[in-house]
């Protein structure tokens, strides 16, 4: 080993549909794996064009959301052997599958004058029965009385995932698959309180992965067990990863480029940090919005698809009266080769969470306030990190290891990289199958179910 550089990833969480990825060996599908999160080994790769839509009704019909869950920030070595100078890429660690509950709010019906503040970490690892999170909390303002936990007492100084959605209301009871663990995981997760703060993690097993317990309610309980703070379980950024002319939009602009979509806050303080590079925008916004609506902006709306109409903005109307995304726009700058550009950001008070706007459509809008170009919010990068057994296959092979899904562009151009670092696959793998043998040998392919 001549030399090991050191060196940080840094993307985040997020989640989209629960596709799962089956590994066949031989001719037969072996193992399902679940949705999990993290940066995978480049050990086999392949590019899937258009992967995103055959045979699935719902995305044909519109949904682009893309697959699986979002990566962790990780650290990862690149080698370079000795022997023939070729990089190698090894993870000093496997970091799991990683949502946040990036800020609390008082519970609905608390009354009392604690107020929690801080934010938590939900890892999640394992399939089945032995799916998990592992939650991590940093928080300040929990009960002080907790410093030892009072016996006897339901919930007392509980940190808890609940059935519950929303910090509006009632978040049910504690969150689990009954049917694969029996008994109540959460009765006995607490924490210790060191006056008002408190620091700790506990691995839970809940039979759910962690796309199950996306946008559930997340609760601290004081020393009597009663409710004081809620949060909710979101992916902590989402990205749009290309753009494609807007449906309707005949000009000759063509915006390329892409956006990060950083979430905050819960309820009434919930929105998203709009972080934005974007290439050949409206040179007619040099100096900024005129007077005219959506002037120059970018902006999350209501459609979930580029093929069509992208109907209007998108924020909780409930809550906000006003539209937060009046006042969002850019202006352009020219670049080096003559074309107009726009790298900027703002943070923008919608009232939803991330797990709310995933999916959605980001429009760029011209001067005059025309809608000239369409994204999709969706994750960039997930991970696959369990697997199971097929579930009609009785043979000897158990296949371990993950596989990364990264996406690409929008309608014709989505696409999915997979890569993988597996064992235990069919060794008769070793070549590649015969031009007559079944045509899924040997493969890995996102399914349907």
């Amino acid at each position: 080993l001549k030399r090991i550089d050191l060196f940080v990833l840094s993307t985040t969480l997020t989640f989209c549909h629960p596709r799962s990825v089956a590994m066949a060996v031989g001719s037969k599908t072996v193992a399902v794996l679940a949705a999990g999160c993290w940066l995978a080994v480049t050990a086999g790769q392949q590019h899937l064009e258009g992967a995103g839509c055959h045979g699935d009704p719902s995305c044909a019909a519109g949904d682009e959301t893309g697959l699986l869950q979002k990566m962790a920030v990780q650290e990862r070595a690149v080698a370079t052997d000795g022997a023939d100078g070729t990089q190698k890429e090894k993870f000093w660690f496997a970091p799991p599958a990683r949502q946040m509950v990036v800020e609390f709010a008082k519970y609905f019906s608390y009354t009392g004058h604690l107020k929690v503040s801080g934010s938590m970490s939900v890892d999640g690892t394992g399939l089945l029965k032995s799916a998990a999170q592992t939650i991590g909390w940093n928080l300040y303002g929990v009960d002080p009385a907790c410093w030892t936990v009072p016996s006897g007492v339901k919930n007392a100084c509980g940190i808890h995932i609940h059935k519950g959605q929303s910090c509006y209301a009632d978040a049910e009871g504690h969150y689990w698959n009954s049917t694969l663990v029996p008994d109540d995981p959460w009765a006995t997760v607490t924490y210790n309180s060191f006056g008002l703060w408190t620091l700790g993690t506990a691995k839970v097993i809940t039979g759910l992965t962690n796309y199950q317990v996306l946008n559930h309610t997340m609760i601290v309980h004081d020393s009597t067990g009663a409710r004081i703070a809620c949060g909710i379980i979101i992916p902590a950024t989402l990205q749009v990863p290309a753009m494609t002319p807007y449906f309707s939009y005949t000009g000759n602009l063509k915006v390329s480029g892409g956006a990060d979509v950083y979430g905050f806050g819960v309820t009434n303080t919930a929105g998203q940090y709009l972080k934005w590079s974007f290439t050949g925008v409206d040179p007619k916004c040099k100096n900024g919005a005129s007077n005219t609506p959506n002037s120059c902006g970018v902006h999350i709306h209501q459609g979930m698809n580029c093929s069509g109409n992208a109907l209007g903005h998108y924020w909780n109307k409930t809550t906000f009266g006003t539209d937060p995304w009046a006042t969002v726009n850019y202006k352009a700058d020219m670049s080096w080769n003559g074309k107009f550009v726009t790298v900027s950001h703002d943070a923008v008070v919608t009232g939803f969470e991330n797990t709310i706007v995933n999916g959605h459509t980001m429009i760029v809008h011209d001067y005059s306030g025309g809608r000239i170009s369409c994204g999709i919010i969706a994750p960039h990068k997930e991970v696959t990190n369990a697997f199971v057994k097929y579930f009609t296959y009785r043979g000897e092979l158990n296949v371990s290891g993950y596989i990364t899904v990264t996406g690409s562009g929008v309608l014709g151009e989505a696409a999915q990289h997979l890569a993988w670092d597996l064992a235990g696959v069919d060794p008769a793998c070793s070549a590649p199958p015969a031009p007559d043998a079944n045509p899924n040998a040997c493969g890995i392919h996102i399914h349907a179910g």
